[in-house]
């Protein structure tokens, strides 16, 4: 699978101004590894996720599929915690990587969440963001 969803992290720096901010907290693990890696802000950057399994809770379907996200890491906490706009979401909910088509990827309460923009839904991918980098090798 294609590891470069990772790309878009950013300094430590900013990831303690995001949390200082918004006073949402940010999973330890996916801070640990911004920092081991020292990856810079990088915004609009493009990721790709191929062949991605998603399984929907409420219809017990899984669906292998290709997506392309654009960051919307933002130092602006407004665009960071809800770049969609989106009304629905749970609070607390922290978006990570966005697509062009409205379908997201966050952390709910330290989890790793898949969000559908239509209808609002959301599928867990992985218990912490240490699984979710595992389910990307």
């Amino acid at each position: 699978m294609n590891r470069s969803v990772v790309q878009y992290l950013t300094e430590q720096e900013s990831l303690e101004e995001f949390e200082k901010e918004t006073k949402l907290k940010l999973p330890s693990d996916f801070k640990k590894y911004a920092k081991s890696k020292k990856l810079k802000l990088l915004l609009n950057k493009e990721i790709n996720i191929s062949k991605f399994k998603i399984t929907d809770k409420i219809t017990n379907i899984s669906k292998f599929t290709k997506y392309k996200y654009k960051n919307k890491f933002m130092k602006e906490p407004k665009e960071f915690w809800d770049p969609l706009d989106w009304e629905g979401l749970p609070k607390g909910a922290i978006l990570f990587a966005t697509c062009s088509g409205g379908n997201a990827i966050g952390f709910f309460k330290k989890k790793v969440y898949y969000f559908d923009h239509d209808p609002l839904r959301w599928t867990k991918i992985a218990n912490n963001f240490s699984s979710f980098l595992k389910i990307l090798k």
